[in-house]
Formats: structure tokens, sequence, C-alpha cells
């Protein structure tokens, strides 16, 4: 039964999850596109000299190996929302596969915030080089207490679909 008639909120959260998903498409794909002409020799200016394009092409290889892992994880993401909202749609909100959905979705966030800080590292190395202080990636409070509470969502979905089974059960 598809329960995302009358809901308008759930259709324009399922058009927003498509949107992100095509826009972390594209960024991946900008990133492969940037590591490829780096690696084919003509991504640097004729600005760039000898001495500066060795110490900064392995640092930029690593600066895109680490965002496209996270674009991955997001992507990953991504897919397990919209799993869940299907689910959801379908009228089987507490479901043991939405648990583990959230949980996964944890893991995953815990793996983009260290990418994230990881990267941060990485892009404030690269400052002086390139002419600019600061990436705008690093450690995020805001993204340790999403994170909890994703992980505690988690839980409430497995205690949901448990006490769904027993419901069903009884009756």
């Amino acid at each position: 039964m598809d329960n995302s008639q009358g809901k308008p909120l759930w259709l324009i959260t399922r058009a927003a999850l498509w949107l992100m998903t095509g826009l972390v498409a594209i960024a991946t794909a900008v990133l492969l596109w940037i590591i490829v002409r780096l690696s084919l020799g003509d991504g640097f200016g004729p600005d760039m000299d000898a001495i500066t394009a060795p110490v900064l092409l392995p640092r930029l290889y690593l600066l895109g190996a680490m965002g496209l892992a996270a674009l991955l994880m997001v992507c990953l993401i991504l897919r397990k929302l919209l799993a869940m909202l299907t689910n959801l749609t379908a009228g089987q909100a507490f479901h043991d596969a939405n648990a583990a959905r959230l949980r996964a979705v944890g893991w995953l966030m815990i793996g983009v915030q260290a990418l994230g800080t990881a990267i941060g590292f990485v892009g404030d190395g690269l400052g002086p080089l390139v002419g600019q202080s600061n990436l705008g990636f690093g450690f995020s409070l805001y993204g340790v207490v999403v994170v909890l509470l994703v992980f505690v969502l988690a839980d409430v979905f497995d205690r949901g679909a448990a006490m769904h089974d027993d419901l069903e059960g009884t009756v």
C-alpha cells in the first residue's frame, strides 16, 4: 500500500534525495576529470613553477582520493535514505531493515566526518601553495551530534520494529 498520496512532504523529500544524488554524481565526475587532467600534466597553468608542481601534485591526488571516498559515502547515505523512504511510503516505518539502514548511515556519517577532518588537514597544508588558507573542511561538533542522533533513532526503530512484531503476534 502506497501511503505517499496526500503526503507532499514525502514527495518533496524523495525529489530532494534524487536531486542530491545527482549533484553528488556530478561532483564525482568533475573531481575525476580534475584528477585525470592533473595526471596528464596539463592541469597546471603557466604560472606554476617546476618546484611547486612536484610538491602539489601528490597532495592533490590525496585530496582527490579522499574527496572521492567522501562522495561515495554520501551517495551510499542517500541510497539508504531513499530505501527508507520507500519503506515508509509502503507503510513499513518500524521495520528491522530501516533500523539497520539508519545504523549504516550513522557509520557512514562517521566516515564522512573523519574524511572531512583529514581533508581539512591536507588542504590547509596546501594553502600557501595555492593561495587559499582554508578549504572549509574540518571537525564539526554539529556533525558529531547528528551522528549520535542517527544512532539513537536506529535504536528507536529497532524497538519500534520489535513492538510491531509483538503486536502482530497478539492479533
